[in-house]
């Protein structure tokens, strides 16, 4: 499960306001990483995948 960082921008002094120069906290996602978790298809949908990637190397 992906998770919220609390990071602090620190202020650069440039922007056109006081509130642009401001620095603070903020909070970006970080979502787990695909190639760690097992991704499960249906059977149809690993076809359907098949066929795309196929048809895409034919190009």
């Amino acid at each position: 499960m992906g998770t919220y960082l609390t990071c602090y921008w620190a202020s650069d002094g440039h922007g056109m306001n006081k509130v642009e120069r401001m620095g603070g906290t903020y909070h970006p996602y970080s979502p787990d990483t695909l190639s760690v978790s097992e991704l499960m298809l249906s059977p149809s949908c690993a076809e359907a995948i098949g066929r795309a990637h196929e048809a895409l190397t034919d190009m």
